[in-house]
């Protein structure tokens, strides 16, 4: 059985990995998997081999189904799609990537003894080695900024100062922020989800720290001059500071912080609306979106039984334009048909209502900051999405039964006490 030091080793190399997940711009070709997934399939493999053991008690075993359950069902569209048309493209890929996401994740609910080891430490090492990646993506900024930055082509639009002019007529370059990622929006979902994960152990963080964490994450994102990003990140921090004043019921904290918060918003309405509006407005996504979603959903009702399997179904004119809908529910509807995503659904809501009833404020804001992500892109196969999926699991269900169970034990301890002092009970 593995003991504590090497379960804690183990997080910190399953946070590396989980870290390195979102440098996609060094896997080779176009493979799901690179070092860093590599990584994580050897750690697990190798504390396997030490722990011998699989974990249940208090574990909620509907999340290991739901999990085996949204990848079964794109199985059947995905064979009947290889034995109509042949081997289609991404549909190998989006297939090991769930795969992968599946294993990961049920290792880490099952494989860990979490009375020896507690997982707060998987989500301390994440949040601090990836404060670490943004502060060096940061210090390129100063020093190389081409590294860094992605150049894309925008025609007919003055989007700010720092666009970079190639013809005077019609094109200007759009500079965003990318990381070491394929695209913008992986670095900006890795930075949402460090400000999900922060604000879930802000406590653990301490107060310096966890500001230092979230302003890092939060200006990475910005710098993506990702719609979705932004969106997100406001949805975290009001449904966090909301929340947490209706769960204390605390007035005065509340006009502490509301008061302040109102008159910021009031002052910085109008250029906060206008700056949105930008980005959402940049080479039309808002209307390429509304295309996009309406593929996806066309792809998904032309098999809505079985769906037509792990893939990229939609497209800007219609269904099967090789496109992806960037809605995980409509991508997922379009691999999985009306089954899985029934599933799917209930699985958020399930998971909605249980962390509502549990008062846990940051865990409902990160779950649904993430639900926003997920509404303007695909991020069902992504690892990093689905650590703060499971840290709400854990957080409600595994850590608030151990609350629960602990609260009993003392209940009953004083009144054995009281009892035997010959008092009432």
């Amino acid at each position: 059985m593995a003991g504590k030091r090497s379960s804690i080793l183990m997080f910190s190399a399953i946070a590396i990995g989980m870290t390195l997940t979102s440098l996609t711009s060094l896997r080779l070709e176009d493979l799901p998997v690179g070092f860093s997934e590599l990584v994580l399939l050897a750690c697990l493999v190798l504390h396997a081999g030490f722990s011998l053991g699989i974990y249940s008690g208090n574990r909620p075993r509907y999340f290991s189904l739901a999990m085996f359950l949204l990848l079964l069902f794109t199985l059947p569209g995905y064979f009947i799609t290889l034995s109509q048309e042949g081997v289609v493209e991404y549909a190998g890929y989006n297939l090991v990537a769930l795969t992968y996401v599946v294993v990961i994740f049920a290792y880490i609910h099952h494989g860990f003894d979490y009375r020896v080891v507690d997982f707060d430490n998987l989500i301390t090492f994440f949040v601090a080695f990836s404060s670490l990646y943004f502060g060096l993506v940061l210090l390129l900024i100063y020093f190389d900024p081409s590294v860094v930055y992605s150049r894309e082509i925008e025609t007919d639009l003055e989007f700010g100062a720092d666009a970079l002019i190639k013809n005077e007529d019609t094109a200007v370059f759009i500079q965003r922020l990318v990381g070491f990622s394929d695209n913008p929006n992986q670095l900006a979902l890795h930075a949402l989800v460090v400000a999900c994960l922060g604000m879930a152990i802000w406590k653990r963080l301490g107060f310096l720290i966890g500001l230092a964490c979230l302003t890092m994450a939060f200006f990475v994102g910005a710098l993506t001059q990702s719609d979705a990003f932004l969106f997100s990140f406001v949805v975290l921090v009001f449904v966090t500071l909301c929340m947490s004043i209706v769960f204390s019921r605390s007035l005065i904290i509340g006009l502490v912080i509301l008061v302040p918060s109102v008159i910021g918003m009031a002052v910085l309405y109008e250029p906060m609306i206008t700056k949105f509006k930008d980005i959402a407005q940049y080479k039309d996504q808002d209307e390429n979106r509304y295309n996009l979603w309406a593929g996806g959903i066309e792809a998904g009702m032309h098999r809505p039984l079985t769906g037509m399997g792990p893939g990229i179904w939609s497209g800007e004119n219609g269904a099967f334009g090789g496109v992806e809908a960037h809605n995980s529910g409509i991508d997922y509807f379009s691999m999985a048909g009306v089954p899985g995503t029934f599933v799917l659904f209930l699985f958020c809501l399930y998971l909605f209502f249980n962390t509502l009833k549990a008062k846990r404020a940051s865990l409902l804001a990160g779950l649904l900051a993430i639900a926003v992500y997920g509404s303007l892109h695909n991020i069902i196969r992504h690892p990093i999405a689905w650590l703060v999926i499971y840290t709400v699991v854990h957080g409600v269900f595994v850590q608030g039964t151990n609350m629960q169970s602990s609260v009993r034990r003392k209940r009953k301890k004083r009144r054995i006490r009281t009892s035997s002092k010959g008092l009432p009970v």
